[in-house]
């Protein structure tokens, strides 16, 4: 399990905490990436799957 970090850019940012199975974690943050924008992910994986892997994390 890794742990991550998703903050909400409003002037009033909030901070929150979730964890993902390593192979959530590789296909959210691809080669290495430590950072990732959401519409990223869905460009990248889909909305379908983006979705079912925010929806376990």
């Amino acid at each position: 399990m890794k742990n991550i970090l998703i903050v909400d850019g409003a002037l009033n940012a909030t901070f929150s905490v979730f964890q993902a199975t390593d192979e959530e974690f590789a296909m959210l943050f691809p080669n290495g990436q430590e950072i990732e924008v959401a519409e990223d992910v869905i460009e990248r994986t889909g909305e379908a799957v983006a979705d079912e892997i925010f929806t376990r994390v």
